[in-house]
């Protein structure tokens, strides 16, 4: 009898875990239909306000996805300000901050068209393309419902900054140290240095047939890097070429590593430097 009763006390602790565990997959399954995503709860919360809601100045994700998987001319301007954007941005996106904005109306091309990107979708910006842009002779202007929120949470693509502090970011660079480099250029090995640092420092000295492309020009000239040959980034200590190489992965760019030690040490051990 003393056996049977510890034989249900043990069995307890399973049967609970394996209620848990049902438990969750059911609630994963019927996330979807219990908690709306934040795409709709935005649309039905703009749709109840009162307000006459124009539609037709609307844009979902999934639908800007395509737009942009398509190579569809448009613009998209993040409104977000400047260190957000830098942190995690749409791909190919322009920042203007929303201080920046009034300015920035009289400059936009009235032919083009554009889709503006907040974090969570702020009321003012469907008053911006629904009434203020038209005023200005802007009438291919959208808004993305539930913004960059929206947009990352549906698993759409993103660049990102480059956390050091990251896991999921670290995951995404491979490193060589400054001997691997100089074994590699001595071995006349067919790879491509990109010296990540500004225009300046790069002219004060650099690794000889190294290409200066500035961190933060990496997106816009991606187009220009070479295929098939292996990418080595460099800047002075290590975090900027980090950098560089998580911008690149994000980019689809995968044949890259990261100088760890940087240019500091490269010069440190007196190997060649040319201006």
């Amino acid at each position: 009898m003393k056996k049977r009763s510890a034989d249900s006390s043990n069995m307890l602790p399973i049967f609970i875990g394996l209620f848990l565990i049902i438990l969750v997959i059911i609630i994963s399954f019927a996330r979807p239909y219990i908690f709306p995503s934040k795409e709709e709860v935005v649309v039905k919360k703009t749709s109840g306000t009162g307000e006459k809601e124009n539609k037709s100045k609307q844009i979902l994700s999934k639908d800007l996805a395509d737009k942009i998987a398509k190579n569809e001319e448009l613009t998209v301007i993040d409104i977000r300000d400047m260190e957000t954007f830098y942190a995690e941005h749409i791909i190919d996106s322009l920042n203007v901050p929303s201080s920046d904005l009034a300015e920035a109306i009289a400059s936009l091309d009235k032919n083009k068209t554009y889709v503006f990107v907040d974090d969570v979708q702020d009321p003012q910006i469907s008053e911006l393309v629904g009434k203020v842009l038209p005023e200005n002779g802007i009438n291919n202007a959208y808004y993305l419902v539930g913004g960059f929120y929206a947009w990352r949470n549906q698993g759409n693509r993103t660049i990102s900054d480059g956390d050091p502090t990251s896991f999921t970011e670290q995951s995404k660079v491979k490193y060589i140290k400054t001997d691997d480099l100089k074994k590699m250029l001595d071995e006349n090995q067919d790879i491509y240095i990109i010296d990540v640092r500004k225009p300046n420092a790069f002219s004060e000295g650099h690794i000889k047939n190294a290409v200066n492309i500035f961190l933060n020009d990496l997106e816009k000239k991606r187009n220009d890097l070479p295929m098939g040959k292996k990418i080595v980034v460099y800047d002075n200590d290590g975090l900027w070429a980090f950098k560089a190489a998580t911008r690149l992965f994000d980019l689809g760019v995968f044949n890259v590593v990261a100088l760890s030690d940087g240019f500091n040490a490269w010069k440190e051990k007196q190997w060649e430097v040319v201006k």
